[in-house]
């Protein structure tokens, strides 16, 4: 075995390759590597100066044997040894308006790397992601997958020769090129299947027209123009990646890659295909177009200790890799700019591993357009990494993720998702149909897939669930911590995988923490009647401090009708047998403060102490009935009942008039109730007492209980009403409901913060 040098400040491609097997006399360049790649044998070594950097393509046509690799690393004293792609520009023409262009050497077909100063710098967009409908445009009508039609376009630059950059579905965002344009209509060449969709919105990039914003660039026709109040030079240093691939290798094995510094890839760093026992350790992939790393087809991949930052699309992609391990890794930056990803499906996302017998293991992934980490595949685990701030430019997918086609028998087996934390799921709703509502969620299980184990993880903080089973089947989901997201665990059938119900499942000691009053600790839906055959569910905690009745959402369809009720863990329990050892803590933590009681009583006959006087019911059975009732609670009490019942999701309102309120005002209500264990609650709200009679508060529920309780709410009024009511709504049940002590008066009041009362700790270090 022999270490061969390579210096560029030393080196001289004339050598020998014996001559350069010497520290004294190496080579110059990655092409005098390429060109003795035939001299090289098993456990030979090939290393580059440390500081120094090298253009060109390292194309691996050798291999090594097993505990014998060829190895490509570095020497000497410094920063690691740079493989580039990058060219600085120079001879820049100022084009007016701020915009300088420069020739772009290569001809390249395709540009996505692009520096200012050592910053990775996206191109130019129309409208500005910090404009209004968070940067997109949204299209009157698409004709299919060639056009889209806006009348906002009329008033514009004709964008022929720019890009197209469309939202097509949440998880979708096509970088589509612009054919041609005639007044209002855009024809593209789409990057994928996906083709319009009513709602969804669109953005223009890589046009002169787009550029407003310091370092947004477009290339168009070979050259480079980008937007600054400077002029480039030799302090306003403009680089762009040039070189297509900077590591290639096919049908290759035991190669190792140790301590070096890619950079500046217009498409990957490294391309690696059908090849075994390829080591990547130790390095540095920065400022990578596409995919830093891809990979197909290979057996016994190992990529640890490696940093890998601002890459355009997927960090690392493994298509059909077996033996894989992916471990210590640091990946960030990925594809966090819309529209600089590629499009259709499995793009912008931080790992992306499918194949048999992989480890995903101790890696930290932060700021990732969509998925953090996505896997597929039999005997997979993926243990103790950190997934953080995913979701930034695609949404409705997880920082965990796995999917299994949605149709066929789902045949997987060992695969383990266990110990890690994940945070942060922001979403993108920017450009979809309902942008007022962000989809990310921590660990996803998505349609089809099973046979997952899903325990002693750490999720936080997510726009939406915590662990979602999403038409999946057979998983384990154990001990895992799920705190403050929209809703903690979510288990759901419906139509989108309408023959792939939720079955089999085992749902056992875990911590379902919502931290907010507005979130749920589970939800567990059903297009169908089967809740039954979830599986089995036990020792769980539901804890919501901020009020701890009603935690739990169910829905399910009985003989053609949807009915969604929110209950408490006893109801749970007693209506679906399940969670018999549920655990509810009693501690709680305020919602609010009330700083100051500013109004009287609006609600005078609140007490009841002799009629019922100020109050009517109404229902749509004709079937509620109010009453004076003289021992249930407190002296006398309102009694509500039912002469009949008609259906399970039928009730009663009791309307109360309680005068004006007005808008931005907070009320206080308080009350007392009683009733049967009927496992119901009861919805109380502010409304309008006459006219359109819309609702002037957001609703709250309770249970109602075979024991006295005690009820406060705070609601704030939403619109300005000279005369508003409170509404009780009951559902209908054979036993009579009893109110006492109803007091709405108008307060001041401060919301509490609840990290005040609660910290959430944990440990990301290994």
């Amino acid at each position: 075995a022999t270490t061969y040098y390579v210096s560029l400040l030393s080196g001289d491609d004339g050598r020998s390759l014996s001559e350069a097997g010497h520290i004294s006399t190496p080579w110059r360049s990655i092409g005098r590597v390429n060109a003795a790649m035939g001299g090289f044998v098993a456990g030979d070594s090939v290393l580059f100066k440390r500081g120094e950097a090298f253009t060109g393509t390292l194309v691996v046509t050798v291999s090594g044997s097993p505990g014998s690799p060829v190895v490509f690393g570095a020497y000497g004293e410094g920063g690691l040894p740079e493989l580039t792609g990058f060219t600085t520009l120079s001879g820049w023409q100022a084009k007016g308006g701020g915009i300088w262009e420069a020739a772009v050497p290569g001809g390249l077909s395709y540009m996505n790397t692009v520096t200012v100063n050592g910053a990775a710098m996206a191109c130019g967009r129309y409208p500005n992601a910090t404009a209004a409908g968070q940067g997109y445009l949204y299209y009157d009508s698409y004709n299919g997958n060639t056009s889209i039609s806006d009348n906002k376009l009329a008033s514009l630059t004709n964008f022929a020769g720019g890009q197209l950059v469309m939202r097509k579905t949440r998880w979708v965002i096509d970088r589509n090129e612009i054919l041609s344009q005639s007044g209002t209509t855009i024809n593209y060449s789409s990057q994928s299947g996906y083709g319009g969709a009513k709602g969804y919105g669109y953005f223009i990039q890589n046009h002169p027209a787009t550029l407003d914003t310091e370092g947004e660039w477009y290339y168009q026709g070979g050259r480079l123009g980008i937007f600054t109040n400077n002029s480039p030079g030799d302090n306003y240093q403009v680089r762009a990646g040039v070189t297509e691939t900077l590591v290639r290798l096919s049908n290759q094995g035991n190669i190792s890659f140790e301590g070096l510094r890619l950079s500046g890839a217009t498409v990957s760093a490294f391309e690696i295909s059908y090849s075994q026992h390829i080591r990547i350790s130790g390095c540095e992939v920065v400022f990578s177009g596409k995919n830093a790393i891809n990979a197909t087809g290979t057996d016994g991949l190992t990529v640890e200790n490696t940093t890998i930052a601002h890459t355009g699309n997927n960090a690392i992609s493994v298509n059909g890799g077996n033996n894989t391990i992916l471990r210590g890794n640091q990946v960030r930056g990925t594809a966090v700019y819309a529209g600089m990803g590629d499009g259709g499906d499995g793009t912008y996302e931080g790992v992306t591993i499918s194949g048999n017998n992989n480890l995903v293991a101790n890696n930290t992934i932060d700021s990732t357009g969509y998925i953090g980490l996505n896997f597929s595949g039999d005997n997979v685990t993926v243990k103790n990494n950190v997934v953080s701030n995913f979701g930034l430019a695609k949404d409705d997918g997880g920082g965990i993720y796995t999917w299994n086609n949605g149709t066929g028998a789902a045949t997987n087996s060992g695969r383990v998702v266990t110990g890690n934390i994940v945070l942060n799921g922001i979403g993108a709703p920017g450009g979809t149909d309902n942008p007022a509502k962000a989809y990310a969620h921590g660990i996803y299980i998505d349609d089809n897939a099973g046979q997952v184990e899903i325990s002693s993880n750490t999720v936080a903080n997510c726009a939406s669930y915590g662990v979602y089973i999403h038409n999946a089947h057979d998983i384990v989901i154990k001990q895992n911590t799920l705190y403050n997201n929209a809703t903690q665990l979510y288990m759901e059938h419906d139509n989108v995988a309408a023959d792939r119900p939720v079955y089999n499942c085992t749902v056992t000691s875990n911590v379902l923490f919502a931290k907010l009053a507005t979130q749920l600790a589970a939800e567990y839906k059903t297009k169908d009647n089967d809740i039954g055959n979830f599986g089995s569910f036990d020792g769980n905690y539901y804890y919501r401090p901020q009020d701890n009745d009603l935690t739990i959402g169910v829905l399910q369809q009985v003989n053609g009708v949807y009915s969604y009720q929110t209950m408490g863990v006893g109801t749970w329990k007693a209506l679906y047998g399940k969670d018999a050892n549920a655990i509810k803590p009693s501690h709680s933590v305020p919602a609010y403060t009330i700083t100051k009681v500013t109004g009287v009583n609006q609600f005078s006959n609140g007490t009841f102490d002799s009629n019922i006087g100020g109050l009517y019911a109404y229902a749509a059975a004709g079937n509620c009935v109010t009453s004076w009732d003289s021992g249930a609670l407190d002296g006398g009490a309102l009694k509500v009942s039912f002469s009949s019942t008609t259906g399970s999701s039928s009730y009663g309102s009791v309307i109360m008039g309680v005068g004006a309120v007005t808008a931005g005002k907070c009320y206080r209500l308080k009350f007392s109730m009683l009733g049967g264990n009927s496992y119901k609650a009861a919805t109380t709200y502010l409304r309008q007492g006459t006219g359109s009679y819309s609702d002037l508060s957001e609703r709250k529920a309770s249970t109602i209980s075979g024991t006295r309780i005690e009820k406060e709410f705070l609601f704030t009024a939403t619109a300005n009403e000279g005369n508003a009511a409170i509404v009780f709504d009951v559902p209908e049940q054979p036993s009579p409901v009893y109110f006492d002590n109803i007091r709405l008066e108008q307060v001041e009041a401060t919301a509490t913060n609840a990290d005040n009362y609660i910290s959430f700790l944990y440990n990301p270090t290994t």
